[in-house]
């Protein structure tokens, strides 16, 4: 094989390999700033029962919703980290 084929070839998977990392640290910072949000959510939210502004029932309902969609969100990150360790190797 020409030296200027396996050049093109080694260039085109470093290309790759980059834009799948960017895709990732993407998704990753889309992640990250979602648990953050669940997380306020969940903290104003529990203030606003301790202070009477809603009622345990809601708190309750919606704090079930909250650990669910953060645990789904933990679930996609640690997938995600998995996929990134494959990109590594």
């Amino acid at each position: 094989m020409p030296d200027f084929v396996m050049s093109d070839i080694q260039q085109s998977l470093a290309t790759e390999k980059n834009s799948r990392a960017d895709r990732s640290r993407t998704e990753r910072a889309r992640l990250q700033q979602r648990l953050t949000a669940i997380r306020n959510r969940m903290d104003q939210a529990y203030l606003d029962k301790l202070d009477g502004k809603i009622t345990a029932d809601f708190w309750e309902r919606k704090s079930t919703e909250w650990l669910r969609e953060e645990q789904q969100v933990q679930f996609a990150l640690a997938g995600l980290k998995q996929s990134e360790n494959r990109l590594a190797c």
